[in-house]
């Protein structure tokens, strides 16, 4: 449902700024090109076979693996063949103070990266918008402003 609150152009536009000054980054839009949602075990074939001498890898916040001990975490009970990316995907996990990571929850193919100045969540960004909050620890400068000039996320 969140994906709704910003447009394709918007969206692509928000991700160019955030990461357009990396070097030898590749940014897919496929998705919003095409008004679809591809599920990550769908993503991991499609770069697997774009890329087959490399090792791909799913990056995603702690929040989403917590309770992964109990198969109870949300990849494993909501995400489209969940407890089977779960055992077989290699998954980056961010561990920041907010959402810590207990090492039980990890999933069996993990890369912890510990993010201790990352706080926020996109839907900490939306909510402190809609609340007339700042935003400006949460997102690249230019990112903040894009969204306060095209009235984002109100």
């Amino acid at each position: 449902p969140s994906t709704v609150a910003a447009s394709p152009p918007h969206r692509k536009e928000m991700v160019r700024l955030a990461f357009s000054n990396i070097q030898n980054v590749e940014i897919d839009h496929y998705d919003l090109n095409n008004d679809t949602f591809t599920p990550t075990w769908m993503l991991d074939k499609k770069y697997k076979n774009k890329f087959p001498k490399y090792e791909i890898w799913h990056m995603t916040g702690g929040d989403l693996i917590l309770m992964g001990r109990n198969g109870n975490s949300e990849i494993q009970q909501l995400w489209h063949k969940g407890e089977e990316i779960w055992k077989t995907l290699n998954w980056a996990i961010i561990d920041h103070p907010k959402y810590p990571v207990k090492p039980e929850d990890l999933p069996p193919k993990n890369y912890l990266i510990k993010m201790d100045e990352f706080f926020g969540r996109s839907t900490l960004v939306r909510r402190r918008i809609r609340q007339n909050e700042p935003i400006s620890d949460l997102v690249p400068i230019k990112v903040e402003r894009y969204i306060i000039e095209n009235n984002l996320y109100k």
